[in-house]
């Protein structure tokens, strides 16, 4: 559990949630085929094909894996990013292959156990303190089988500077985004968007604060340590099984972890 004085970062705004499912699913669609392929490639024959999605958002890695015959949950805390969710996999949760669970990543529990767990796109970048990622790791754990497996990705210093200073402005004829960020070197960056986007002849308007926190690389992997984990590295999502020498040669890198 969070012992920050920071608010989870709860996407609250249905408006911000449609712009993020015209612009925000490329990320999850590149990866989400080489961590299958990685995950499948490491255990073979033994890979059980059931994945947990941690701050699933809309549901776009799920799809691969469901593509691919997995059974998936998902869980996430932003109702407006579940509701465009159950759209996206609303065949495959009617046949009951995948099921949704709104919960705080930093603590949740799941009835079933599978053999692999992610969280991508800098999603536990918005934990809000080191208690909150070490619990999070905690529940991922209990959540999986004997020797499954957690890929997920944060964000690096380097990242930080990188994406979270500066201002930058969208504007066409269906949407108006303004976004503002600051980091100065410390453990978080404010940040906040804003704007408007047209669905038909309406239009609706979205504010999201946010406050992601930096967690070194070194920190990242004592905690999952100390939750449990065996065997914890940092790769590149080129090559997820070769551990890199520097993480801050990149702007985000990807942390795996065994039960």
């Amino acid at each position: 559990m969070s012992t920050s004085s920071f608010q989870p970062q709860e996407i609250k705004s249905p408006a911000w949630a449609r712009y993020y499912s015209r612009y925000g699913t490329s990320f999850a669609r590149s990866a989400a085929p080489r961590v299958r392929s990685f995950y499948e490639s490491t255990y073979g024959d033994r890979a059980d094909r059931s994945l947990l999605d941690v701050c699933c958002g809309q549901g776009t890695l799920a799809i691969h894996f469901l593509e691919h015959g997995y059974r998936v949950t998902g869980i996430d805390l932003s109702e407006p990013m579940l509701a465009f969710a159950r759209q996206n996999l609303h065949e495959h949760l009617q046949a009951g292959q995948a099921r949704l669970v709104r919960a705080d990543a930093a603590s949740f529990s799941v009835e079933a156990r599978f053999g692999l767990a992610t969280a991508t796109f800098d999603s536990l970048n918005m934990l809000q303190s080191h208690a909150a990622l070490k619990s999070c790791f905690e529940c991922v754990r209990r959540s999986l089988l004997d020797e499954g497996m957690f890929v997920f990705d944060l964000m690096t210093r380097r990242g930080f500077w990188r994406d979270y200073n500066g201002v930058w402005v969208g504007d066409t004829e269906d949407e108006l985004y303004v976004f503002k960020s600051v980091y100065d070197g410390g453990d978080k960056a404010a940040t906040r968007m804003t704007g408007f986007v047209r669905e038909g002849g309406r239009w609706g308007r979205f504010e999201e604060l946010r406050t992601p926190t930096l967690f070194s690389p070194p920190v990242v992997v004592a905690a999952l340590q100390a939750a449990g984990w065996s065997r914890p590295w940092v790769a590149n999502i080129d090559d997820l099984g070769s551990p890199v020498a520097d993480p801050e040669e990149f702007d985000r890198v990807w942390f795996v972890a065994t039960r």
